[in-house]
């Protein structure tokens, strides 16, 4: 029988997947609950407005104004490759950390830039402006590097 004794200790956290919580302390986080009004991905910024959300539509302030969050992941979700269709009920994260990819890579303390116009995926996170159609996220960093493939935390 192998010896079960743990023999070392990774420092790096778990990766998880694009909009699954990476938060432990549930007293630090705000989810909503908003009516899909177009298919969002998992892991994507979306913009707010009553009961309803969709990705940013080309305005700077739809990212820096206070009323977005993320989409969170529904694991057990039909429409799991795709994220959530018109029409679904999607939580989306105000408060707290989560698992994101990125256009590029990013490494810790980085600020959040959001995606807002063309260019790219409408919603998207990178590390910087990049280009005029990225808006910055106010109060928000990463803290763990990412890219493409392996998410960053923020």
């Amino acid at each position: 029988m192998a010896d079960p004794t743990q023999t070392s200790v990774s420092l790096n956290a778990a990766t998880g997947l694009p909009g699954e919580l990476a938060d432990s302390n549930l007293d630090d986080v705000k989810i909503d609950s908003m009516i899909a009004t177009e298919t969002l991905p998992f892991g994507i910024f979306v913009i707010t407005a009553e009961h309803t959300c969709s990705l940013p539509d080309g305005a700077s302030t739809d990212v820096t104004n206070g009323r977005g969050g993320i989409v969170l992941r529904d694991p057990v979700k039909a429409t799991a490759g795709v994220g959530y269709v018109v029409g679904d009920v999607v939580p989306v994260l105000r408060k707290g950390r989560v698992f994101v990819l990125t256009e590029e890579d990013v490494t810790y303390d980085d600020s959040v830039y959001v995606r807002y116009g063309a260019g790219g995926t409408a919603g998207s996170f990178g590390d910087d402006a990049g280009t005029s159609e990225r808006a910055i996220l106010p109060n928000s960093r990463y803290r763990y590097g990412g890219g493409t493939t392996n998410p960053a935390v923020l």
